[in-house]
């Protein structure tokens, strides 16, 4: 695979089978769906360390509130990003949150970044977003703005296709047409 490849992860329950990687660049993109009773976090480790990617998307909040770590703050539910986002909270997420800090610790020095498919398909504004078990359609291909020449992966579950959008996100990064959301300090969204 050449260089300027990247990961989006939509990361899912340890062993649900949940979790899904896209990983590519501009000539070729792959979909890799984690079995169910394997371990996602091994699984992303051991992919991560085949294949070398240059960065990923992981839908997966990163931070805990900044009120944990300073005084001054005093909102110990949610972050900027999530206010804003209307996401819901690492602290709700608990467990997923805490899996994904030590994930993206275990994966550095390849930096790790916090997306939000839900997000993007708002920023977007896209009307052709497939529900349950719906294909993926030229139409949405459109919505989104992706304009380059190549075969898309064959999409089986929702899961695979929030894991395209993170990539899409790490696509967006790459072209300076992300938008951050959230405080420097507590984390953030790039959406």
């Amino acid at each position: 695979m050449p260089r300027d490849t990247w990961i989006g992860v939509d990361y899912g329950s340890k062993y649900s089978g949940n979790t899904a990687l896209c990983y590519g660049n501009l000539q070729n993109i792959n979909i890799f769906q984690v079995l169910k009773t394997a371990d996602a976090d091994a699984y992303i480790l051991d992919f991560v360390v085949q294949n070398r990617p240059d960065f990923m998307m992981l839908d997966a909040p990163l931070s805990l509130p900044w009120a944990y770590y300073n005084s001054a703050y005093s909102d110990f539910m949610y972050r900027q990003a999530d206010r804003a986002l209307n996401a819901m909270s690492p602290m709700f997420l608990g467990g997923l949150t805490a899996r994904a800090i030590a994930l993206k610790s275990k994966i550095e020095p390849i930096p790790v970044f916090e997306t939000y498919p839900a997000a993007l398909i708002k920023h977007l504004d896209i009307k052709t977003y497939p529900k349950k078990k719906a294909p993926i359609t030229q139409n949405f291909i459109d919505e989104l703005g992706f304009k380059i020449n190549i075969d898309l992966p064959k999409f089986d579950n929702m899961h695979q296709v929030d894991a395209f959008l993170a990539w899409y996100s790490g696509f967006r990064k790459q072209n300076n047409a992300t938008q951050k959301y959230g405080n420097a300090l507590e984390g953030l969204i790039w959406v």
